[in-house]
C-alpha cells in the first residue's frame, strides 16, 4: 500500500503526462512501450483472426467438406481453452506460456499446412486438419489470446499506463485490419499454403517472447 502511495505521489509531482514521454528512453520507458506493442501485434500475426474470419475458404481449399462444422469445432475449441489460459498464466508465468503457446500453434500450423497441401479432398486428411487446426486455435486460446493483454497491462508504470495501454490496442486492431485486407490476398496466390506464412510469424514471436518479454509474475505493478 505504501508502494502505491509513493507511485500516485510521485506521478502527481511529474505534472501532466503527455504521448511523446511513451517513447522516451529514460527509465527504459521506450522498451516497455515496444513491448506492449509488439506483443498485442504477435497476438495479430499469429493467424488466429484468419482462421475465424476466413475459416469457411481456407476449408474448402483444403478440401474439406463440411466447412460450416470446421469453423463450429474451432470456434468452440477457443472459448473452451480460454479458461487453461487464465489459471497458467498465474501458475506458470508470462514468459513460459507465450513460448509455449508460440510453438503449440507453430506445429498446428506447419502440420495443418502439409496436410491440406498434400492431401487436399482426402478424408482422412481432413480429420487430421481438424485435429492439428484445433490445436492452434486451442494455443492461441489458452495462450497469446488473454497473456498478452495482461503482458501489456504489466510493462508500462502507473503514469503512463493508460496511454501506453490504448498505443497497444491501436497496434492491435492496426494489424487485424492490415490482416484483413491482406491474408484473402495471399490465399488467392498461395491457397492453403498460408499456414506457412503464419508458422513463420510465430517463429519471430516466439524468438520475441524469449529475448525481450520479462517475467511479472508475482510482482506488483510499481516493482
Amino acid at each position: 500500500m505504501v508502494q502505491v502511495e509513493e507511485a500516485v505521489n510521485a506521478d502527481h509531482e511529474m505534472g501532466q503526462v503527455s504521448y511523446a514521454e511513451c517513447f522516451s528512453p529514460k527509465d527504459r520507458i521506450l522498451y516497455r512501450t515496444m513491448i506492449g506493442i509488439f506483443v498485442q501485434i504477435g497476438q495479430q500475426i499469429t493467424g488466429i483472426n484468419f482462421f475465424f474470419s476466413y475459416g469457411v475458404q481456407f476449408a474448402e481449399t483444403a478440401g474439406l467438406d463440411d466447412t460450416y462444422i470446421f469453423q463450429i469445432i474451432i470456434t468452440s475449441v477457443n472459448v473452451i481453452m480460454s479458461v487453461p489460459g487464465l489459471i497458467a498464466v498465474d501458475r506458470l508465468g508470462r514468459r513460459p506460456v507465450l513460448l509455449g503457446g508460440a510453438a503449440i500453434m507453430f506445429i498446428g500450423q506447419i502440420i495443418t499446412g502439409a496436410v491440406s497441401v498434400a492431401r487436399p479432398g482426402d478424408a482422412d486428411a481432413g480429420k487430421v486438419l481438424i485435429a492439428f487446426s484445433c490445436l492452434f486455435v486451442a494455443g492461441f486460446a489458452s495462450t497469446w489470446g488473454p497473456v498478452a493483454w495482461v503482458v501489456c497491462a504489466e510493462s508500462f508504470p502507473t503514469r503512463l499506463s493508460g496511454l501506453c495501454a490504448t498505443l497497444g490496442a491501436g497496434a492491435n486492431w492496426l494489424f487485424n485490419l492490415i490482416i484483413a485486407f491482406a491474408a484473402p490476398q495471399i490465399q488467392a496466390r498461395i491457397g492453403s499454403s498460408i499456414t506457412f506464412v503464419w508458422a513463420g510469424c510465430l517463429l519471430v514471436n516466439f524468438a520475441f517472447a524469449f529475448l525481450c518479454v520479462p517475467e511479472t509474475k508475482g510482482l506488483s505493478i510499481e516493482e
